[in-house]
């Protein structure tokens, strides 16, 4: 992942294939490149049930904090969650 001013650019490369994208992203704080094992990252996504989430995380080496960024979760009565992920070296 690296983030910048408004953009997350999301990169993966494997023996099957490779992946990029980039996605609009409202974000405070330094410019950050951090990387993740993408089945620990997805799985914690999979399980977030807003349409909005945070991803709060200070440095490459430290672990993401997400949590729900959905303003209508009290309204539906749906359930906090907060999810940890580490990071992975990268080279």
């Amino acid at each position: 992942f690296e983030f910048t001013d408004g953009v997350l650019k999301v990169s993966s490369e494997s023996v099957s294939g490779s992946v990029y994208d980039e996605v609009k992203i409202e974000k405070s704080g330094e410019d950050l490149v951090i990387g993740f094992n993408c089945r620990n990252f997805l799985d914690a996504l999979k399980s977030c049930d807003s349409d909005m989430i945070n991803l709060g995380m200070s440095s490459p080496l430290m672990c993401v904090v997400i949590t729900s960024a959905d303003e209508k979760k009290e309204e539906e009565n749906k359930t906090d969650y907060l999810y940890v992920v580490c990071p992975v070296r990268m080279n």
